[in-house]
């Protein structure tokens, strides 16, 4: 269970009021404790999407320090990231290991990972009654082996 002071919200996290779309009646750090749990990870977080821009940001994390979390802030949907992957296909996006992986190599954002001690990465569409993506969950882990 997350102790309260483990979560954590960026500052300004919540932009604008016309950007937010609640995820349901879920709260970020139930989302974000879910989420550990079941892929049995070391560290997360969640993103709502700004649906003017198209583009996630984050509003919880735990486990991230300021260079993880400054790359990864804001991410458009096919950009190179397990989250803007998933967002662009609407399926969620396994990557058991960074260092092998297409979506990832030559890439700063492989650098930001590395930095990070993250090896495998889970992302996936969070999505509303009517079927519209709504933001994304991931989980990142130190090791390979994640559950999926």
């Amino acid at each position: 269970m997350l102790e309260p002071s483990e979560v954590r919200a960026p500052e300004g996290a919540l932009g604008r009021k016309e950007d937010e779309r609640p995820l349901g009646d879920v709260r970020f750090a139930d989302l974000l404790e879910l989420a550990i749990s079941i892929a049995d990870a070391d560290m997360g977080n969640v993103q709502a999407l700004e649906h003017s821009t198209r583009t996630l940001r984050i509003v919880a994390y735990r486990g991230f320090e300021p260079p993880f979390l400054e790359f990864f802030a804001r991410v458009e949907a096919g950009e190179a990231a397990a989250c803007g992957a998933a967002l662009a296909a609407r399926a969620p996006m396994l990557v058991p290991d960074v260092e092998e992986s297409a979506l990832f190599r030559g890439g700063q954002a492989l650098e930001v990972l590395r930095g990070a001690g993250v090896r495998a990465v889970l992302s996936v569409p969070a999505v509303d009654d009517e079927g519209d993506v709504v933001g994304a969950t991931r989980a990142n882990s130190f090791s390979r082996s994640m559950n999926a």
